[in-house]
């Protein structure tokens, strides 16, 4: 599995470019997520016009992804980890945008399945308008797009056929039954994992300020309610860093302190 950056790294969901305008600019993790917001929610607006187009193009270029590594040379990571990272903070913002949630480890373990050769090019693959006019049908029609066909919709992954061909005409391979994939559950046994050692931690660190529930938490200046309950859950979000840290400051630790 890939180390996600935009989990583990703050700097990361800033370090966005755009060369458009024949000079290297930089482009706040915020904006790029009011782009994708808009292109879900408002398209009239024009947000993927094409000089914001180029700054999914330039964060994805081999160029960026060797200036992150210049500025964070000591930082614990491969080059897949920068590509995949991106894709991960740029799909699950479209996603969120969308209202769709607890999306992030399937959306993880479909980008892992990603080939290493694709790469170097996926600058010239990913495509935000595809990606972001299949949420708003999906919005629309009130389906629900999983991890996969949205890295399908925005190119990063092929196609899948329509029908796997079988030594005889007459059988066909049905994916409705069988057993969960092994990657399926792997995602909720990481899952789980996770819950406990947050719900845990949680725990003690509440009794030790005599508080008795999440919403003591929110009272003593802690992220929402839903927030909190989410993260004990165990669940995963791009907003993880900002969760840490507000509950580093209502229960009056240090953010490193708060399990990831």
């Amino acid at each position: 599995m890939f180390t996600n950056l935009l989990l583990k790294h703050d700097p990361f969901r800033d370090f966005n470019r755009t060369e458009f305008f024949d000079r290297m600019e930089n482009v706040s993790g915020t904006e790029i997520a009011d782009i994708l917001f808009r292109a879900v929610t408002d398209p009239e607006s024009d947000p993927l016009e094409p000089a914001n187009l180029d700054i999914f193009a330039s964060t994805l270029r081999p160029s960026c992804c060797a200036a992150f590594f210049r500025t964070y040379a000591d930082l614990n990571a491969e080059i897949r980890d920068y590509y995949l990272s991106k894709l991960f903070q740029f799909v699950s913002e479209a996603m969120g945008a969308a209202g769709l949630c607890d999306f992030a480890d399937s959306l993880e373990l479909a980008l892992d399945d990603v080939p290493q050769d694709l790469l170097a090019t996926i600058h010239t693959r990913f495509d935000p308008e595809t990606l972001t006019a299949m949420l708003r049908r999906a919005v629309a029609s009130g389906s629900t797009p999983d991890s996969r066909a949205a890295l399908r919709a925005c190119g990063v992954i092929p196609n899948r056929p329509m029908l796997r061909a079988v030594s005889t005409a007459s059988q066909v391979i049905s994916t409705s039954t069988g057993p969960v994939p092994r990657k399926r559950r792997r995602g909720k046994t990481a899952t789980k994992k996770r819950a406990q050692v947050r719900s845990r931690w949680l725990k003690e660190k509440m009794e030790g300020r005599g508080l008795t529930s999440y919403t003591d938490i929110c009272a003593n200046g802690g992220p929402a309610y839903n927030t909190i309950r989410d993260w004990a859950d165990g669940k995963r979000s791009t907003r993880g860093p900002y969760v840490r840290r507000e509950l580093s400051k209502a229960l009056g630790c240090e953010f490193s302190e708060v399990p990831e």
